[in-house]
């Protein structure tokens, strides 16, 4: 190899892999296709779709209105079950997004490298179009808002995620980063990525780009001197060119150096020589102009880093927009940067012509179709090209365009291309292209290839077979490519679940297997393959023969054993094993021990050998007979030549027994043993109605006859000794002479005895004299299948030949039912190869089993299996995706302001990254008890190397006084010597009884936090139990909710100090404990936006508010409510409205203070109270109440029954105390209110709470535990709304208590809560769900059979507001947040009557659902019954887990 070749390889990058759909064209293949014949992309209008779609009749009316475009097939569908990405994430995330993964997938599909595989750094490198698809469907959308998290929304429309969703899915490690530079940004990011590939940034890299826009049908308007074309064409140097026409498509090149492509075997398409990019600066008339300074020089700067002279540029793929200002300047550029070259001898295009102007994706639409017209040696027309522009025109021009095709040119140079493509701003990129260099393909090293396959579902598995045939009957590959693409399918695709393999011997024979009607397998977690290994009695002659011939590892495991066996033996034992002349033996060797056991033994060892030399390992064994003395070998108990030496020896001593018969009875032991009566011995039970007898010649006539006389089913054996009974005796003696002379060793795997029917142990196993008692004993066979078929996953290959060892286990009543698979058997129904030699077969035979053990997940080694011959990839149909539609429409109407009242919403989310365990080495104060989450956490940290100092409230002689904040202060003044402290873990889990203490104990601590380190960021993590309602779990001590909202306030009084809350479910057991502990670390570890997270089983969910729902206010006329604290104006207010809506309400005030209802009342309300008393006498009352205590609080209530009768709601407006020490008490007499109004059938109990105006941090720590208080009661049945204002909103305005008083009636959740700016918890915009939105079409009630089952997906449609989904499909994944199972509760509530909030959470699909409440509805079922039911259902597994959202 030359210096210039060498330096040529090492400094260029390969194109290994291509995809795209590109608009009109679903493939790249039907990409090429339609360049060849001509074909546009194009699709124009009729009027009436436009319409439908939205156009203005205004705009179909202009003259100027062009009704062309050119869109994608289906943009709006997407794989997203393949992607694990849920129906709200695919709803809300950019098309440009979605069709992009799916392309970058199938372009490494395409390349031969499925991603997840080790290709080392893989880098992506894309570029997108600005998209209105946010704006326009997502934001005003009332749906999107009610199934996704506006972070979601925004994760999924941002532009800078394109690249980084990629390299997320696909587990890609390398650079990863989204280009932008107007039209150029797919060119600009395959040059980064050849960069990065050079300076060995990456290993390979993915680098393209998407544009994606025309989602509906869509015309525009044609303006003269404008950029858009007037006919709907676009015409590149063309004389009638009148503009472009904007085009949608997504194209991704694969991209590996050259060297290393050439050695790892790839398939190169094409190779980039050399790239540049640069701008056009200011030296032109505008910011979009083109400049012909920028464009000579970034072509110059592409040709010298390519090295290549500008003459042998034979083809270059303009940028050609065939705009008036653009061609000229592109080809004066393109003339002065090629310099003086013979005039017509380079060719020039433009994909444009085809496809339209794709924007970003503009230039590696142009590269790979230059890449595909190197490798097919084709120069593409370019459509509508008739003459020259004739301002191009120029004498002499180097330049050739043409609408037909054409051959490439030959020339003494590799075919080579330039592509350009330049973008309004002025960013310019050029490509050198060459023609790959040429490789053939290896001779492969056997006739017979193994073509798997593996796809998500079963459907996708035929399409996939179907898609494979379809393109070998096309292409019709010979042996060298067979094998290639079996190489192909072997290493360069996933290993999904849903299985199938065919064995061919050319491409007719890989066709015809393909298009069976075969379903394939289903891969169920990791098999445990069991090695069936037969004895003497199965029929061997000629066997082996050809695999001899063919096989070089099974031939050398052949000459092994003959070595071995050589100085034992005196006859020729390969003679008889391969079938040799000369071997001197009887017609029947099969039937003579001496000869059997020595064979039987080489060829179960040689086929074991051969299976494990492509990379299938036994996790166990079963021999029969004979085969456990291969077995031992296998497991390392004798060596090879000491295994020869004791087989040779039994073979010897059994073949001087006296003569004896063998028969298989089809009975089983019990039956056979009382029809024997004593008469023969049952040598073998080999399966549950299958044993042999065996006996002497006199024994077996007695046997026979009588076995004839019952009309059992018997076979006769091809042996002649009866093994395994006292006939044997004779012989082991001198048996137990030659074990004593081999060492023998503790087996590496294990194997079942025969003597035993269970495992063999070290000590038998090293026991000679288990080996003499194993030639006597009987062969508990069955038994020892039995056990092997408890192991999980169960896989049993026949190692040896026959079938007759995997019928035996066919035959037993396993609850497994595991499969079994022959090794080296002709399939049933198979005959000799037309070629009359036969020498496939055997090939055939253990490849077609090797397929078999593949389908059932063993993981084999494919380079093994190829021998050492180096396989290239070879590029053949990529993955056959089921997509659906998840296209929002556009939107009409503008979304309303969003309302200031909210309410707390637990949405599903993604469990930490598994790499994150425990956080990075940090100084840990950890508040907890032991036992308990503190004391244990701590340990782990400790554990993990962190140095933790942990404080337990019992610390001290008095325990630690919590309360004061000179405890604190003197902390973080003695702790110096520990260090400083970096994190905090509270886990001091307070009930009702001591939160003021707990209250005290945070402000305190965060006050000396701040006071130690004023500059130093720390991270609080608060852990509770139990304390948060996620979908009707149960809420313990309400209390403790006060720790939020006094960390709400401190965190804006300490800025440095972040808190973040975790909340956990009760412990069921130390194996729950451990799970729960690692779930604890990795949240610990995570850097989450998240404040707060709450973990029930295996699932995460972490909360926000959203806007609350709306629905009717709900009072009831004439009924009777009660408003305490209406001596202020919010409780006036809302006693005035309740009035005003037709109740009798009776207001509670301070006794000291005048009636508001009296003639001498002033104030707000006055006039509104008395012209309500006015027209109704009985609307309003006052009643002057200190409720302050039980005693208080009861006369008030029975004050307010004798006047307005059975209280229908009462609202109680929460006077804060004036100190946090006190927030204990205020809950407290909240709880007795409620205690007291249990008798009454009450519609709704408000507890409302920031209308004092009082210390922020007092009033927001009783707001929270207040909120936690009414989650519990909702919970436990009760309608209870906690409702927190905030002082200083307008009364009469949308954050006033009267319109909050609106929300929280109709709403029906436990929680209101008013906001400034409508955020989340971590501070995101949160979009308004409109319940009044339309819904789907309900699922069809004849689609569901089962009534319950019917109702319940008839709920869940008219509250998710999706169809189609299925009885398994779990809620979550639908969307589903703690929101939607409370309303979907009580809707089911309506039909099925008292249902409790968990039953949600613990049964998450239709199907469970409804089991759960037919059970509920069962006769007297208590609830710690239903509890256990609930538990039982989720076990179950549902249809997919927490989808969509990125990990923290």
């Amino acid at each position: 190899m030359s210096d210039d070749v060498e330096s040529t390889i090492h400094d260029s990058v390969a194109i290994i892999g291509m995809s795209g759909r590109l608009a009109g064209f679903d493939s790249v293949d039907e990409f090429w296709r339609g360049l060849v014949t001509g074909a546009e992309g194009s699709t124009t209008y009729p009027d009436d779709k436009l319409l439908a779609a939205g156009v203005p009749a205004a705009d179909l009316a202009d003259p100027a209105y062009v009704r062309t475009g050119f869109p994608l097939t289906a943009p709006g569908l997407f794989a997203a079950d393949f992607f694990d990405v849920g129906p709200a994430e695919a709803e809300v995330t950019d098309p440009q997004h979605r069709l992009f993964l799916e392309c970058c997938w199938t372009a490494m599909e395409h390349a031969g490298r499925a991603p997840g595989g080790d290709h080392g750094r893989v880098g992506v490198f894309a570029a997108t179009s600005s998209s209105g698809h946010l704006a326009e469907r997502v934001l005003p959308s009332e749906r999107a808002a009610r199934i996704a998290h506006p972070l979601q929304m925004s994760v999924g429309n941002d532009a800078g995620m394109l690249a980084l969703r990629v390299s997320y899915k696909l587990n890609l490690t390398g650079p990863s980063l989204t280009v932008s530079s107007a039209c150029s940004s797919s060119l600009v990011a395959v040059h980064l990525a050849c960069q990065s590939l050079l300076t060995h940034e990456c290993d390979a890299a993915l680098a393209g780009g998407a544009t994606v826009r025309q989602l509906d049908p869509t015309g525009y308007r044609h303006e003269e001197g404008g950029i858009l074309s007037r006919d709907g064409r676009c015409r590149p140097f063309d004389a009638d060119a009148t503009g472009t026409v904007a085009g949608d498509g997504v194209g991704v090149v694969v991209l590996k150096r050259l060297a290393d492509a050439l050695a790892d075997g790839d398939h190169v398409h094409a190779v980039i020589r050399g790239s540049a990019v640069n701008n056009d600066g200011s030296a032109k008339v505008g910011i979009t102009a083109p400049s012909t300074t920028g464009q000579v020089a970034v072509i110059r700067d592409a040709l010298a880093v390519a090295g290549v002279a500008p003459e042998t540029v034979d083809y270059v793929e303009a940028h050609g927009t065939g705009t008036a200002l653009g061609d000229p300047i592109e080809l004066r550029a393109l003339a002065e940067a090629l310099g003086p070259v013979p005039a017509g001898s380079c060719r020039v295009g433009a994909v444009k012509s085809s496809i339209g102007h794709l924007d970003a994706a503009a230039g590696v639409a142009g590269l790979i179709k230059t890449t595909l017209a190197l490798e097919h040696r084709f120069v593409p027309g370019t459509l509508h090209f008739q003459r020259l522009n004739p301002a191009l025109e120029q004498p002499d021009s180097p330049f050739r365009i043409s609408a037909d095709g054409e051959p490439w040119p030959v020339a003494d140079h590799p075919p080579r291309a330039g592509i350009s493509s330049f973008g309004m701003g002025g960013t310019n990129a050029h490509l050198i292209l060459e023609a790959a260099p040429s490789h053939p393909a290896a001779v492969p090293n056997r006739p017979v290839q193994l073509l798997p396959l593996a796809a998500r579902t079963a459907d996708e598995l035929t399409a996939a077979a179907a898609r494979l045939a379809d393109h070998l009957a096309r292409t019709a590959p010979g042996p060298a490519v067979l094998a290639d693409t079996a190489w192909t399918l072997q290493v360069g695709r996933a290993r999904f679940g849903h299985r199938r393999a065919v064995v061919a011997t050319d491409a007719v024979d890989a066709v015809a297997a393909l298009r069976s009607t075969s379903t394939g397998t289903i891969v169920d977690g990791t098999p445990h393959v069991v090695f069936l290994l037969p004895g003497q009695g199965t029929r061997f002659a000629g066997v082996g023969a050809r695999l001899y011939d063919s096989e070089p590892v099974f031939r050398a495991a052949v000459e092994e054993c003959v070595a071995a066996f050589a100085p034992h033996l005196d006859w020729d034992l390969r003679a008889l094993l391969v079938g040799r002349d000369g071997s001197g033996l009887s017609d029947d060797p099969s039937a003579e021990t001496g000869y059997a056991q020595p064979a039987m033994f080489c060829l179960d060892y040689a086929c074991a050998q051969l299976l494990r030399s492509w990379g299938v390992e036994p996790d166990a064994m079963v021999g029969h007979s004979l085969g456990e003395l291969v077995a031992a070998c296998l497991a390392g108990v004798f060596d090879l030549a000491d295994a020869a030496r004791v087989v040779a020896a039994r073979a010897r001593l059994m073949q001087e027994l006296p003569p004896g018969r063998m028969v298989s009875v089809a009975l089983g032991e019990d039956r056979l043993r009382a029809v024997l009566a004593g008469h023969g011995t049952i040598a073998a039970v080999n399966a549950h109605s299958s044993c042999v007898v065996a006996g002497d010649e006199a024994e077996m006539a007695v046997v026979e006859r009588r076995l004839a006389e019952v009309g059992a089913v018997t076979r006769v054996l091809p042996v002649r000794r009866a093994f395994h009974t006292v006939h044997t005796e004779p012989a082991l003696r001198a048996f137990a002479d030659v074990l004593r002379t081999v060492r023998l060793r503790p087996p590496t795997v294990r194997f079942l005895s025969n003597l035993t029917g269970t495992w063999i142990t070290d000590e038998q196993a090293t026991d000679p004299q288990y080996w003499v008692a194993h030639v006597r004993g009987q062969v508990r066979f069955a038994a020892g299948v039995t056990v092997a078929a408890a192991c999980p996953n169960p896989l049993f290959v026949e190692v040896g030949p026959g079938r007759g060892l995997g019928n035996l286990v066919r035959a037993g009543a396993y609850d497994s039912r595991p499969p079994v698979v022959a090794m080296l058997a002709p399939s049933p129904g198979s005959a000799e190869r037309p070629d009359g030699t036969g020498v496939h077969d055997e090939q055939r035979s253990v490849l077609a089993a090797l397929a078999e053990l593949w389908q059932h997940g063993v993981e084999v080694d494919w380079a093994a299996l190829h021998g050492g011959v180096p396989r290239r990839r070879t590029p053949l149909p990529t993955y056959p995706f089921t997509r659906t539609g998840f296209l929002l429409p556009r939107a009409t109407t503008v979304r309303p302001t969003d309302p200031p009242a909210r309410t707390p919403v637990w949405f599903p989310a993604a469990l930490p990254r598994d790499g994150a365990r425990v956080p990075d080495r940090c100084g840990w104060l950890v508040l907890g008890d032991e036992p308990g989450w503190g004391g244990d956490v701590a340990d782990a940290l400790r554990a993990a190397g962190h140095p933790v100092r942990r404080i337990a409230r019992a610390d001290g002689p008095d325990g630690v006084d919590a309360a004061r904040p000179e405890t604190w202060e003197r902390l973080f003044r003695d702790r110096p010597a520990d260090g400083p402290v970096d994190r905090v873990l509270h886990a001091w889990d307070s009930g009702d009884e001591d939160v003021d203490v707990a209250v005290a104990a945070l402000v305190g601590l965060a006050r000396a936090l701040h006071a130690a380190a004023p500059g130093r960021p720390v991270r609080v993590d608060v852990l509770t139990e139990e304390l948060r309602e996620v979908v009707g779990s149960r809420v313990r001590a309400p209390h403790r909710a006060a720790l939020d909202g006094v960390a709400a306030v401190l965190a804006g009084r300490y800025p440095t100090v972040r808190f973040h809350f975790v909340d956990v479910g009760a412990v069921t057991g130390d194996a729950d404990r451990d799970r729960q502990r690692a779930l604890l670390l990795a949240e610990l570890a995570a850097e989450t936006p998240d404040t707060h997270v709450a973990y029930r089983g295996t699932r995460r969910f972490r909360r926000a508010l959203v806007p609350a729902p709306t629905g009717p206010a709900g009072v009831v006329p004439d009924g009777g409510y009660l408003v305490t604290g209406a001596d202020r104006e919010t409780g006036l207010r809302l006693g005035a409205e309740l009035a005003r809506s037709g109740a009798r309400v009776v207001l509670a005030g301070g006794p000291e203070l005048p009636d508001p209802t009296g003639p001498d009342a002033t104030g707000p309300l006055a006039a509104e109270l008395a012209e309500l008393l006015d027209s109704r006498p009985e609307a309003v009352s006052w009643v002057p109440a200190d409720p302050t205590d039980a005693d208080g609080l009861r006369r008030l209530v029975d004050t307010a029954r004798d006047r307005v009768g059975p209280l229908r709601g009462v609202v109680h407006v929460v006077d804060a105390p004036s100190e946090p020490v006190a927030v204990g008490r205020s809950i407290d007499r909240i709880r007795v209110l409620a205690d007291l109004l249990a008798g009454d059938d009450l519609d709704v109990l408000l507890l409302v709470t920031g209308a004092g105006g009082g210390d922020p941090l007092v009033e927001e720590a009783v707001a929270t535990a207040v909120g936690a208080f009414a989650e519990q009661r909702c919970a436990e049945g009760p309608a209870t709304t906690a409702v927190r204002l905030r002082s200083g909103a307008d009364p009469d305005g949308p954050a006033g208590p009267v319109a909050v008083l609106r929300a929280a009636l109709g709403g029906g959740v436990p929680q209101v809560v008013v906001t400034g700016p409508p955020t989340d918890v971590a501070g995101a915009a949160v979009p308004v769900p409109d319940r009044t939105e339309p819904h789907e079409p309900l699922l069809a009630a004849a689609d569901i059979d089962d009534e319950v089952e019917r109702s319940v997906a008839e709920v869940w449609q008219e509250v998710l507001g999706v169809s189609g989904f299925g009885p398994e499909d779990d809620f979550y994944q639908l969307g589903g947040n703690s929101l939607f199972a409370m309303q979907i509760i009580a809707r089911l509530r309506q039909r099925f009557g008292d249902l409790p909030m968990s039953v949600i959470f613990e049964a998450p699909t239709v199907s469970g659902l409804a089991a759960a409440i037919r059970a509920w509805q069962g006769e007297g079922i208590g609830l710690d019954e239903f509890e256990a039911l609930l538990a039982e259902i989720e076990a179950i597994p549902a249809a997919g887990g927490i989808g969509g959202g990125d990990h923290v």
